[in-house]
């Protein structure tokens, strides 16, 4: 079965479609770590215990805006904010959501004729589907 990658989501934060340069979307799901450390079970055999590193339980998703007005408008709602922004992106079957979300990174802003623009980063709560 052949399958279509996903190049070309749309993006929503609080409801409100954004572009954004292409293929300047990343993301994490929020998935735990899971930490696995080998220790020794005698006679020279070894087992391994793992543990799920909860601290690691954030979704993220980060993109390239354009260096424009309107960007420096919105930066400043979403940094305000805090905790309470909701980013969606989706293309075909692909849906991923991500509520209790903070614009946490990204202040540089690129000043240039051609493909100036901030990168921003969202971090909040795991992803939903």
């Amino acid at each position: 079965m052949s399958q279509k990658l996903v190049a070309n989501p749309f993006l929503e934060i609080n409801d409100v479609k954004i572009s954004v340069y292409g293929n300047s979307i990343v993301y994490d799901n929020g998935l735990p770590d899971i930490n696995v450390t080998a220790i020794s079970a005698g006679g020279g055999s070894v087992e391994t215990v793992h543990g799920v590193d909860v601290t690691t339980s954030k979704g993220m998703v980060k993109f390239k805006m354009p260096s424009t007005k309107q960007t420096d408008d919105l930066l400043s709602v979403w940094k305000a904010n805090v905790g309470t922004n909701v980013i969606k992106f989706y293309e075909n079957d692909l849906v991923k959501t991500m509520l209790g979300a903070s614009y946490s990174k990204g202040r540089d802003v690129e000043l240039n004729a051609s493909e100036g623009g901030i990168e921003i980063t969202f971090e909040g709560d795991p992803m939903q589907t």
